[in-house]
């Protein structure tokens, strides 16, 4: 929709210039933002699609207090999902044991987003859907086609090595 369309354009810098200033006044006015609030704030700076508007929204949630108030698992969603989308890839996965560590399981979706982030490593997405699996949670059709690809992937990738 239209948000796709001010990707890391101005709009979007606008978008998260009134996120920043809404999360500020709601400080100002004693109103303490909690975790719907900074869920958003987290998704405008994604949608923002800046590296930088990625590394404020992630400052904000390292800055967070780690009570389920403050975090939860749509924060933790979040989060993962802005740090994929910049390639921030070992933070988006560290950001698993860090929920966990939290008290917050991971799901499926959590697992899913990382899967993709580190899709050029076919070991980690292994690894992941393997932690997935011993979470007691199943695949579904996205997780089964990140696997099949990687496993493509790595076999396209070998078949051309062996030909050259």
């Amino acid at each position: 929709g239209a948000h796709r369309a001010g990707r890391g354009g101005a709009s979007g810098s606008a978008g998260m210039a009134t996120a920043t200033r809404l999360l500020d006044t709601m400080k100002r006015e004693g109103k303490e933002p909690d975790a719907v609030s900074y869920t958003c704030f987290i998704n405008v700076a994604r949608k923002e699609g800046s590296r930088e508007a990625v590394e404020g929204a992630f400052r904000a949630f390292r800055g967070l207090p780690s009570s389920k108030q403050m975090r939860n698992k749509h924060t933790y969603t979040s989060m993962i999902r802005a740090l994929s989308s910049v390639g921030r890839w070992r933070e988006a996965v560290g950001l698993l044991d860090g929920a966990r560590e939290a008290g917050i399981r991971p799901d499926r979706i959590m697992y899913s987003v990382c899967m993709e982030a580190v899709g050029h490593d076919r070991d980690l997405v292994q690894e992941l859907h393997r932690r997935m699996l011993q979470d007691g949670i199943s695949d579904d059709s996205t997780t089964r086609k990140q696997l099949e690809r990687v496993e493509r992937y790595e076999t396209s990738t070998l078949r051309r090595r062996e030909s050259s």
